[in-house]
């Protein structure tokens, strides 16, 4: 296992799916990056390492794209092998890929995410989730 440290700036977005319905809602949180976790040989994907938790891992949810989580860096998004692009793009496409219908809710404690997220919230308020 090979450990590669984290560029500056560079976050982690963690979701959590409902668990009886992963279509009805995501909760969304970010956490610093602290270094990827890669198996050299290729069998695992890399892992991220962050100052915090990574969400529990999802119940199924195909064909719904369900990422566990993705990286932020610059304002961009990489969901690896599904998805890139902006922070806005991003929270569309978690909640309707694919036919998803979900609400989704924010708790960033980034300035740039959070107000990525307030925009899009703004804009979007049918898709926002209040929480339980």
């Amino acid at each position: 296992m090979s450990v590669i440290a984290a560029q500056p700036g560079e976050l982690v977005l963690s979701f959590e799916y409902d668990p009886a319905t992963p279509a009805t809602w995501v909760d969304m949180w970010d956490n610093d990056l602290v270094c990827w976790l890669v198996d050299e040989s290729g069998a695992a994907e890399p892992i991220p390492a962050v100052i915090g938790k990574l969400p529990p891992v999802r119940t199924e949810t195909a064909p719904l794209e369900s990422p566990q989580w993705v990286t932020s860096w610059y304002g961009g998004i990489i969901a690896p092998d599904l998805w890139r692009g902006s922070l806005d793009d991003f929270f569309t496409w978690l909640a309707t890929a694919n036919g998803a219908n979900r609400r989704l809710r924010g708790n960033f404690m980034s300035p740039a995410v959070a107000n990525a997220w307030q925009v899009w919230a703004d804009r979007n308020p049918e898709r926002v989730w209040p929480g339980p």
